[in-house]
């Protein structure tokens, strides 16, 4: 059973394909980042989501990285207490 509000299910489904140029980028980046552990870069990055879209964007973004390589490249740890993220 999943638990997850349908928001954040439609979320992740949204993240299934590109996303608009600009936060494709930074999802691709972010894999990138993961694996070489630049977390400074990482959570720039994850505090440059929330600025710009709260919450739900930073959740967009997460969803389309582990979209692009799975769990082995996520953010989350890295944006803990950033905005309402919690790891």
């Amino acid at each position: 059973m999943d638990l997850r509000s349908q928001s954040e299910r439609d979320l992740e489904q949204q993240a299934k394909t590109p996303l608009e140029p600009k936060y494709e980028q930074l999802a691709r980046e972010l894999c990138g980042l993961v694996e070489k552990d630049a977390e400074a870069r990482i959570q720039e990055i994850g505090k440059q989501l929330y600025a710009e879209g709260n919450h739900k964007l930073m959740v967009l973004v997460f969803y389309r990285v582990v979209a692009l390589g799975g769990v082995t490249c996520s953010p989350s740890p890295y944006w803990d207490g950033i905005g309402k993220w919690q790891y």
